[in-house]
C-alpha cells in the first residue's frame, strides 16, 4: 500500500555542516497497518514524514502509495492523498473560521466546489455526530471559532478533520507532544479508536516510548536518519516501554 525505497534526504551539501537526514530508508505497510517511529532529535522521524508528505524533496529514492508515484508531486497534490495532524495544535485548523466551517472543509477537500458555501443541514447532523464521539462539548460550539477553543479540542477537531475523507494515509507527527498528560491521553485514545474504525493506515512518530509501545501494529526505531531496529506482529505486541529505552540506550551508546 506505501512503499519507500531507498529514500535519501541530505541537508548543507557541499558544506561544513553537511549530514544526511535520512539515509537509504526503505519501508513497506499495508492497508491498515500503523507504524510507531521512535528515536533521539535529529534520528530522521520527522524527516521522513517531510519527505512522505512532500514538504522536502528527497535526494534519492521513491515513494508510492497505492500505486501512485508521489515521488516528484508537490505537497498539494499529495493533499488529496494524505492527512496529517502536526505537534502544533495551532496548525492544521483556521482560526476565523468556526468549528463547521473547519469541518466543511475537510469532507469536501478534492471535490468540486459550487457556488454555495454554505453549511446544510444534512451536513451540521453529520458534524454534530462526528464531534460527540470527542467528548469534549464541540458538538455544542458548531459556530465557534476554532481560534477560542483550547488546545486539546483543537488537536482533537484537527485529528477528526484529517481522518474525515478517510485519507490512504494519516501521518501524526509528535500530534500530542505539546498537551498536558491528561488531554495527551485522551487525544491517543481517540488516535486508535478512528485508525481502527475506518482502518486507515497510519504513522506516528513520538518521543514516549511508553506510546510507542501501547499503540500500533509495528514500529521503527531511528537514529541519524537510518532505520535501527524493526517489531511487527507478535514481537511488537511483547514489547514494553522497558524494552524500548533499553534498546534506545543500546543504539545510543554504539552510536556515540
Amino acid at each position: 500500500m506505501l512503499d519507500i525505497n531507498h529514500l535519501s534526504k541530505r541537508w548543507g551539501a557541499g558544506t561544513l555542516d553537511e549530514r544526511m537526514a535520512v539515509r537509504d530508508v526503505s519501508l513497506h505497510l499495508d492497508t491498515g497497518d500503523f507504524l510507531v517511529v521512535v528515536g533521539g532529535n535529529g534520528s530522521g522521524k520527522s524527516t521522513l514524514l517531510n519527505l512522505i508528505a512532500g514538504v522536502h524533496r528527497a535526494d534519492g529514492g521513491s515513494i508510492f502509495l497505492d500505486d501512485v508515484n508521489l515521488t516528484a508531486l508537490p505537497e498539494y497534490k499529495r493533499a488529496s492523498y494524505i492527512g496529517r495532524v502536526f505537534q502544533d495544535p495551532l496548525l492544521g485548523s483556521a482560526d476565523g473560521m468556526t468549528v463547521e466551517e473547519n469541518l466543511a472543509l475537510a469532507v469536501r477537500r478534492g471535490k468540486k466546489r459550487g457556488l454555495r458555501w454554505g453549511v446544510t443541514a444534512k451536513e451540521r447532523t453529520e458534524f454534530r455526530e462526528m464531534l460527540a464521539q470527542l467528548e469534549l462539548g464541540l458538538e455544542n460550539r458548531l459556530q465557534s471559532k476554532v481560534g477560542l477553543l483550547s488546545g486539546g479540542q483543537r488537536q482533537a477537531l484537527t485529528l477528526l478533520m484529517a481522518a474525515a475523507m478517510r485519507p490512504k494515509l494519516l501521518l501524526l507527527d509528535e500530534h500530542t507532544a505539546a498537551l498536558d498528560p491528561k488531554t495527551a491521553a485522551r487525544i491517543l485514545a481517540l488516535t486508535k479508536s478512528l485508525i481502527e474504525r475506518h482502518q486507515l493506515t497510519a504513522i506516528m512518530v513520538t518521543h514516549s516510548m511508553k506510546d510507542a509501545a501501547a499503540l500500533g501494529s509495528r514500529l521503527i526505531m531511528m537514529r541519524e536518519g537510518e532505520v535501527l531496529y524493526s517489531a511487527a506482529g507478535e514481537d511488537k505486541r511483547r514489547l514494553t516501554a522497558m524494552d524500548l529505552l533499553d534498546r534506545f540506550h543500546e543504539e545510543e551508546a554504539v552510536g556515540a
